[in-house]
């Protein structure tokens, strides 16, 4: 008898407290729990940046039996602009803040007037006032937010000619 007055006697205790608002009644009077997340404003923004390469000469030939997707790769001063290369991001203060590389290269024409493509993707690209993008050691070219903003993060660019 008396283990039962001591397990009814916690019970209660346990009803009280809960009762109390220790988390096991609904009440509307209770507040939700706060929730632990970051606003928007405050999580830094990245952007993904889609760009083509072209090599419109200083590539490999493939003569005039040449067929649009065969792969190709630069020579001459551009044997550095092949499958893997470096493509770099500087910000306005010229601190390096991504990079990728670019893939392999495709004809884009049949015959002898075809040109060498290559893309790449740079993810996670932190917000900053101006990008300037340099593929190996060719120079960079400069964009602001804005322009990327208005070209939906899409960068072309040719070398050669």
């Amino acid at each position: 008898m008396r283990i039962l007055i001591i397990v009814i006697a916690l019970g209660l205790i346990s009803l009280l407290a809960a009762c109390a608002g220790g988390g096991g009644g609904s009440s509307d009077s209770q507040e939700p729990a706060p929730t632990e997340t970051t606003p928007a404003e405050t999580q830094p923004a990245s952007r993904t940046l889609d760009g083509t390469m072209t090599l419109d000469e200083g590539f490999t030939d493939h003569g005039s039996d040449a067929q649009e997707g065969l792969p190709c790769q630069g020579k001459g001063i551009y044997a550095d602009i092949q499958s893997g290369t470096q493509v770099t991001v500087r910000n306005e203060a010229d601190e390096l803040i991504a990079d990728a590389r670019l893939s392999s290269g495709r004809l884009a024409e049949s015959g002898l007037f075809g040109d060498c493509v290559f893309t790449f993707t740079v993810h996670d690209l932190p917000e900053a006032a101006s990008y300037t993008i340099e593929v190996s050691d060719h120079g960079g070219l400069t964009y602001s937010a804005e322009e990327l903003e208005s070209l939906d993060w899409k960068v072309a660019f040719t070398l050669g000619d």
